[in-house]
């Protein structure tokens, strides 16, 4: 038969330490648990979960990291190329003329596919755009006021109704 011995044996002391251990590191758990929000955002691409987590870690973390930042570089230069490529093209669309200074700028935006390593002209071409273009602030100043979901060319074809009448 066995022996049973309840206490001062080496394997005692050994699995108590253990089990004291085992349960601090459940209680330091279970105590960052209560101190942790779990939030489940729902929703179609593009409409701004992704936004709402990088405004929270702004507010709660202090910030981003200066490699959290640098990454961002290249989106930030991807976007404002392509917006500026948009501009451009509805600039056109909408038939607002770019003096010859300016289409030179839009040539040099639009010959943009690789927006890893912009050059200085083309750097320099999407700041004079948006600094000294008119187009592009007529652009720019029809987005802002016109209703998100009307079509800026109903707007002509409807007055060019108008005038015929």
């Amino acid at each position: 038969m066995g022996v049973c011995a309840l206490g001062g044996t080496n394997m005692d002391r050994f699995d108590l330490e253990q089990d004291a251990r085992v349960s601090d590191q459940l209680k330091n758990y279970y105590d960052g648990e209560k101190r942790t929000i779990r939030i489940l955002l729902l929703g179609a691409g593009e409409c701004g979960k992704s936004t709402i987590i990088k405004q929270m870690k702004i507010l709660h973390k202090g910030g981003f990291t200066q490699e959290e930042k640098t990454e961002q570089i290249g989106v930030i230069r991807a976007n404002t190329v392509h917006a500026m490529q948009q501009l451009i093209t509805g600039c056109n669309e909408l038939q607002f003329a770019f003096d010859d200074k300016e289409q030179e700028w839009t040539k040099e935006v639009e010959s943009i596919h690789e927006t890893n390593s912009l050059s200085e002209s083309q750097m320099s071409a999407i700041e004079n755009l948006w600094k000294e273009s008119k187009a592009i602030r007529r652009a720019v100043a029809l987005f802002l006021t016109s209703e998100p979901t009307r079509n800026p060319h109903q707007a002509s074809i409807e007055s060019s109704m108008n005038m015929a009448h």
